[in-house]
């Protein structure tokens, strides 16, 4: 029975359980969970924050601060580097689907040049010249050029995700980075007004996000 007992348990790893809580958060954080209850307590902590802080007199010291924002700073930065190499990673993984892709359109031993009965340079024009084969033959289309099609949809929508999550997330965190260089260049005034606490508070939650959304792109950068 204690044998069972502790093999039961030794199933259970803490990165599984560091995993679940990752996921779960992830789902409102970025995930398809309506977030509006989430934002609605961050906020009303936020504020409670606020209130303590000021009504108690709490002041953090200046050098504390001056040191998790500027390493905030760095971090960020770095991060935003190594999201940019993932991207590119991706992107390239990408252009090699493509290029075998048109490698297999031009094969004149394949049922793709015979029914194209042509050489495309970039997948736009292929995949224009199957919609195009496709609207005039609808009657006779196989199964051959729609899985074709199929997949040329699917790379370059995966492109187009790739491209906009890599912008996008660089905008978001850049702005996370302005915010922690004004909260680092007020650190005095942020320290004599008792705000610090809230400060640290709103660039935590800011930050967290940017995290959350960077295990999201490294997460689909790995996958087929």
């Amino acid at each position: 029975m204690i044998k069972n007992h502790n093999s039961k348990n030794n199933g259970c790893n803490i990165e599984d359980v560091m995993f679940d809580v990752y996921q779960r958060l992830g789902d409102y954080f970025t995930g398809s969970y309506r977030k509006r209850p989430l934002y609605i307590g961050l906020l009303i902590i936020f504020l409670f924050l606020g209130y303590l802080s000021y009504r108690l007199k709490i002041v953090l010291d200046i050098e504390t601060l001056y040191w998790v924002f500027s390493s905030l700073v760095q971090a960020l930065l770095a991060l935003v580097a190594l999201m940019g190499v993932v991207s590119i990673f991706k992107l390239q993984n990408l252009h090699s689907n493509e290029s075998r892709i048109l490698d297999e359109s031009h094969d004149t031993m394949g049922g793709y040049f015979a029914m194209l009965n042509d050489k495309y340079s970039t997948i736009e024009t292929l995949k224009s010249a199957i919609e195009a084969y496709i609207s005039i033959n609808q009657s006779k289309s196989n199964s051959l050029i729609i899985a074709m099609q199929q997949r040329i949809d699917v790379l370059i929508l995966s492109k187009k995700l790739v491209a906009d999550y890599a912008i996008r997330y660089t905008a978001y965190t850049f702005a996370v980075v302005l915010i922690a260089l004004l909260f680092l260049i007020f650190s005095p005034q942020i320290s004599a007004f008792y705000i610090g606490v809230i400060s640290l508070y709103l660039i935590f939650i800011l930050v967290s996000y940017s995290l959350f959304l960077a295990a999201k792109g490294f997460s689909y950068s790995i996958r087929d």
